[in-house]
């Protein structure tokens, strides 16, 4: 049996008002829709009835063509592509975005991520956006934006009128198309098609809260900017717009998950498993580097925040992640300097108040020049929290492990496994942090040259 083109069956209309939509050699009327026109919808246009087909309400008039509604293979494939990242490592979260983003759309000019926060104001709760990450990216050059901006509190701001909603929002000026789904549901279509007025000098925007199993609370808000077609699409007007709508709110379903699962959420650092595999990593590329007869210098910091638990006892968990975040805000601005040639470091919570650091590519003095930052800026770093109707500023200071992996490896390396090696890694750097708790805590400790152990305050 021949089966029939899709145009065929587009221009095949039924007796009781139905549109083949999808061809189908066995059972197609599990894939007909129904386009009836009731209410006031008589007089409505085939787009229309083409939009209803869909769920989607048509305001205003625009001309849809049946060819826009055929699947598009492209953002198939860029959703494919999105779940397939997932399982990648790309060290932080802007490298996430900046590989997935050049990858499945033609062109993101910006990037940013807006996280909620309830405040209360007057007895009631508000929300507000919090301004996380932007990237920025021009011709594969990312630029990561250091300033924050201010929080968005206004509720009819765009980005916060669609987290309040809960509805994905993408407008296409160009064509002066605007699409709003009715809910944050990935398989569901239904939404209101508004026709806006031409720009032909904006590019596209999408809105889009991400949550992670709770759909009717947020946690988050991605927009971008730029031209958002799939790569290797051709579609264009309303087909554009809603697949290209449909793989934003993919990439923001995967952004929601791997936010919790791969990042730690107070510090949005790597979770201890990704360390853990960046440890061996490291571990193996300098036994690879040793084979050749070359020296690689890999760091590893262990900082352990001293009598944190009293925080959280006195002052209560809010408070103390409070001060683990900006604690976290001290480690990276010591860690992650533009310094020409190193690639970024890792950067893990190990635990409930340990972080972990694997420095690459850097001279002794420089890792311990590190440490001291560390060390300077947390004992600086302080948040503001109400007790007994009194404000008070609390801060933390941090004992610090600094070994240097690559002159423990000649010493263990026999038949031990990579796990192995990481186990006996991880336990020198700990000793060093019990050495620092023994002299007053508050301290560096490493080995000398002459393999003794020495601290710095």
């Amino acid at each position: 049996m021949k089966m029939k083109s899709f145009r065929e069956l587009s221009d095949n209309k039924k007796p009781n008002g139905q549109l083949d939509l999808i061809g189908q050699r066995n059972k197609p009327e599990r894939f007909k829709y129904s386009v009836e026109c009731e209410g006031p919808l008589k007089t409505c246009s085939e787009s229309a009835k083409l939009l209803k087909a869909y769920g989607i309400k048509l305001h205003g008039s625009l001309e849809i063509k049946i060819e826009e509604l055929v699947p598009d293979i492209a953002s198939y494939n860029s959703v494919w592509q999105i779940s397939r990242f997932a399982s990648e490592d790309f060290g932080s979260l802007s490298n996430y975005l900046f590989e997935i983003l050049e990858k499945i759309f033609n062109h993101v000019s910006r990037c940013s991520i807006y996280l909620a926060e309830r405040n209360e104001e007057g007895g009631r709760q508000r929300v507000i956006l919090s301004h996380y990450l932007t990237i920025s990216m021009n011709g594969g050059v990312k630029t990561e934006s250091m300033d924050k901006k201010e929080p968005i509190v206004n509720s009819k701001d765009p980005a916060l009128k669609a987290y309040l909603e809960k509805k994905p929002r993408f407008i296409h000026y160009k064509d002066g198309i605007d699409l709003i789904f009715k809910n944050l549901n990935i398989d569901s279509h239904a939404g209101d098609l508004y026709v806006i007025e031409k720009n032909v000098l904006k590019d596209d925007l999408a809105i889009v809260p991400f949550y992670y199993r709770e759909k009717n609370r947020p946690f988050g808000v991605l927009i971008l900017e730029g031209d958002l077609r799939c790569k290797g699409s051709t579609k264009n007007g309303f087909g554009k717009v809603f697949y290209s709508a449909k793989t934003v709110a993919g990439l923001s379903a995967q952004l929601g998950f791997i936010s919790m699962q791969k990042y730690d959420s107070t510090t949005s650092f790597h979770r201890k498993k990704d360390f853990e595999i960046d440890l061996k990593s490291s571990i193996r590329s300098i036994i690879k580097e040793q084979s050749k007869g070359i020296r690689k210098n890999i760091f590893l910091l262990l900082i352990d925040l001293d009598n944190f638990k009293s925080i959280n006892e006195q002052y209560g968990y809010i408070a103390g992640d409070n001060l683990l975040s900006s604690v976290a805000k001290v480690i990276e601005n010591s860690v992650r300097r533009p310094e020409y040639g190193r690639k970024q470091d890792t950067i893990a919570r190990w635990g409930g108040e340990e972080f972990v650091v694997i420095l690459e590519d850097v001279t002794r003095e420089n890792a311990i020049n590190i440490a001291k930052r560390i060390n300077e800026g947390v004992r600086k770093a302080s948040v503001s929290v109400e007790k007994e109707k009194e404000i008070k500023k609390i801060s933390v200071t941090c004992s610090i492990g600094l070994l240097n992996i690559s002159d423990l490896l000649p010493l263990v390396f026999d038949n031990r496994s990579i796990d192995g090696l990481a186990k006996y890694v991880f336990t020198k750097c700990d000793m060093l942090i019990k050495s620092v708790k023994r002299n007053g805590k508050d301290g560096i400790a490493f080995f000398s040259e002459n393999g003794k152990v020495e601290i710095v305050k």
